[in-house]
């Protein structure tokens, strides 16, 4: 059985068969994280999830979550926007710190996109680690951008990029518990 965003793009590609195809890709703990720090304010993923897409055809929008960031009824309210939520058991590290890299699931779902024809892929995050894939996915013909919390984007992932554009204050909302 499709889901119900598989249904969806199915349906706009009979309506809209020459709207730009996106793929929305999101980096949740690096996005979180960086927001946390930079405004201690959190991101309004439907307003991201808008910009990423603005008037092209999302044919898949995935949230990568750490086991360790909000629960479930954070994972509702993603799927709720359109996102697909794959969430990444986190490690403890012996240093105490708890580590969730998911930087290895983003390339791999995102090259599934690349095998069904998708024009631009969307990366919202800010790690460098990224900056080898894009160069891959523009060598097969596809458009890249990338959006961050500035303060928190690596300066060669946005030069790479194709198109990048920050995470601005319409994108914000107040972290639970503070509005």
């Amino acid at each position: 059985m499709k889901s119900f965003q598989e249904q969806l793009s199915n349906i706009g590609e009979t309506l809209f068969p020459d709207l730009e195809k996106v793929g929305v890709f999101v980096d949740s703990a690096n996005v979180y994280h960086s927001a946390k720090r930079q405004f201690g304010r959190n991101v309004s993923y439907q307003a991201l999830l808008d910009k990423a897409v603005s008037g092209r055809r999302c044919v898949r929008a995935v949230a990568f979550v750490p086991e360790t960031l909000n629960g479930e009824a954070f994972h509702k309210l993603l799927w709720k926007y359109g996102f697909e939520v794959f969430e990444k058991k986190a490690k403890r590290l012996p240093n105490g710190h708890v580590k969730a890299n998911a930087d290895i699931e983003l390339v791999t779902e995102a090259i599934k996109l690349k095998e069904e024809g998708v024009d631009t892929v969307v990366i919202i995050s800010g790690d460098s680690d990224f900056i080898y894939f894009v160069k891959y996915l523009q060598e097969n013909g596809i458009k890249v951008e990338a959006a961050g919390i500035k303060g928190s984007v690596d300066k060669t992932l946005r030069e790479v990029v194709d198109k990048f554009w920050w995470i601005n204050d319409e994108m914000l909302m107040p972290m639970a518990g503070t509005a």
